[in-house]
């Protein structure tokens, strides 16, 4: 297994390249179902459940390229110019960060939340 630097990545809303973007953050979850039943021995299992995404990316920017409550396309780039992960999603959150004191940039922290389309990380197996 290789190892690859984010510094490359980047990402896309409606097929247009947010920048500067600084910082994607995407977790996709299951929500697994826990059983016990007469013929499991007194242990638990488990079966895949709901699949679910959510993320946040942060860009510095003079105005925010979304709004709260935007349903969009949205497709993250890794940098190694190999994986990619589409999502339609929802913008859920956006924080406008404004630093006085020090003059640093002025950006904005999205979060989203939505259905991964496109998965890198699939399994091959079936149920």
């Amino acid at each position: 297994m290789s190892v690859i630097s984010g510094k490359d990545g980047n990402l896309t809303i409606d097929g247009v390249q947010a920048c500067p973007v600084t910082n994607i953050r995407l977790a996709k979850t299951s929500d697994n179902q826990v059983y016990c039943a007469n013929d499991t021995g007194g242990r638990n299992r488990r079966v895949p459940g709901v699949k679910d995404a959510s993320g946040s990316f942060h860009v510095n920017d003079t105005v925010c390229p979304v709004d709260e409550g935007d349903v969009v396309t949205i497709v993250v780039h890794n940098g190694s110019g190999l994986n990619n992960e589409t999502i339609d999603a929802i913008i859920d959150k956006i924080e406008e960060e404004i630093d006085i004191t020090g003059g640093g940039i002025v950006g904005w922290d999205i979060d989203f939340s939505g259905t991964v389309v496109t998965p890198v990380c699939s399994s091959s197996s079936s149920t």
